[in-house]
């Protein structure tokens, strides 16, 4: 088992990791290679947006489609274990993979993916990784895995958030076309200077994340708020759980020319880094050139007539640790989703659903459960029993 420097799928919650040796160097701003086709005219494919993350279907050696979150803070394309299996992946080695804010590792399998296509651009000769992990199967909910940045490492790509759609183009981004140079960090993130109040930080750009502007901890004391922060919920990497908490910022935050006033903050201890997530990012269709290392955020500009989905359907916004026997421990909320709006708490524990012990229900029966559109939840909490209702029509 070797150690390899890899960050994973930074942005789902509750799995992040990151390298057990950070690489850097003069390499770290290098942007992968890959092989790729791309149409002439760009490629406009849909793209739903589940619980903050962007979703696409794509292609994996000719089988599917699947639904895979595009993830701008994973590297590489990260399949759970079944998924490998299903596609008879061979395992071309192991690696030991950790989070950045502690010693904790896991180990991950590797594999070469031969062709991913979506729509009709399609990207050879992949690195691939997958894990056998319950954490990350409740994170990825019914999609099969992340497809990471470097996927698209020698075109164009748009996240257009507006249009819902996922667009990948030939092309180039150049001062004076509205974008702002990026830098890659020592784990391979996206990275710009975030301006909060004045205090400038170092923020990766990472649409797996769904929260809005994510601070570090420190930042609690130097940063003017309108309101002292609060707990709101958990959320768990390689390396352990920690608290997430919310404030209301009183000034601005700027990315690059774009202003945002009083925005919602949460703070954690466990990264020193900012991170953008999909609360911010949803405003913008953003651009990523990676060869000249460029990216531009277009607020509220849909790049085409949007594309139609069919099926696109609403989630309560919860990050549940479920297993097949036992309680449902609540990991987690969206901000403003419905699961807060209900009244649903991180470390709450779900004992029944729609009046059904949980230990009565499969996985398959739980998680269609959470599909539905309304829900009814017996929760322990502390020791006291509460009901949780929620339905997608919750305003």
């Amino acid at each position: 088992m070797k150690m390899r420097s890899t960050f994973l799928a930074c942005g789902l919650a509750v799995f992040a990791a990151a390298p057990v040796a950070a690489r850097g160097g003069d390499d770290a701003n290098t942007p992968p290679k890959t092989r790729s086709h791309v149409p002439a005219d760009a490629v406009r494919v849909p793209l739903r947006i589940v619980n903050g993350r962007p979703v696409i279907d794509a292609r994996i050696n000719d089988a599917g489609p699947y639904g895979f979150v595009f993830d701008t803070g994973s590297p590489v394309v990260f399949l759970h274990g079944d998924m490998a299996r299903e596609l008879e992946l061979a395992i071309e080695g192991t690696s030991m993979v950790g989070a950045p804010g502690g010693p904790q590792t896991m180990p991950v399998k590797e594999h070469t993916i031969d062709r991913i296509r979506i729509g009709p651009a399609t990207f050879q000769r992949l690195p691939g990784m997958s894990h056998e992990d319950a954490m990350m199967r409740n994170a990825l909910g019914a999609e099969r895995g992340v497809i990471g940045l470097p996927t698209f490492a020698d075109c164009l790509v748009t996240i257009d958030y507006p249009a819902g759609q996922l667009v990948i183009a030939r092309g180039s981004l150049t001062e004076g076309d509205g974008s702002m140079p990026y830098r890659l960090d020592q784990y391979d993130m996206p990275t710009i200077t975030l301006d909060v109040a004045g205090i400038e930080i170092d923020c990766h750009i990472d649409s797996g994340s769904m929260g809005g502007i994510t601070l570090p901890a420190r930042l609690e004391e130097e940063l003017p708020l309108r309101t002292p922060p609060f707990v709101v919920g958990r959320g768990r990497t390689a390396s352990g759980a920690f608290e997430i908490r919310r404030a209301t910022l009183d000034g601005v935050a700027a990315i690059g020319p774009h202003r945002l006033s009083d925005p919602e903050l949460h703070f954690n201890d466990m990264f020193p880094h900012a991170n953008l997530g999909g609360v911010v990012l949803s405003q913008f269709a953003v651009t990523i050139d990676q060869r000249a290392k460029r990216i531009r955020f277009s607020p509220g500009v849909a790049t085409q007539e949007p594309v139609r989905m069919s099926g696109r359907r609403p989630t309560y916004g919860v990050m549940l640790a479920m297993g097949p026997t036992g309680p449902v421990p609540v990991r987690g909320v969206v901000p403003g989703g419905i699961a807060e709006r209900a009244g649903l708490r991180a470390d709450d524990v779900i004992v029944a659903v729609n009046g059904t012990p949980v230990d009565e229900l499969d996985m398959t029966a739980r998680g269609a459960a959470f599909r539905a559109a309304s829900i009814r939840l017996t929760v322990d909490r502390g020791g006291e029993t509460h009901t949780i209702e929620m339905s997608h029509d919750m305003k």
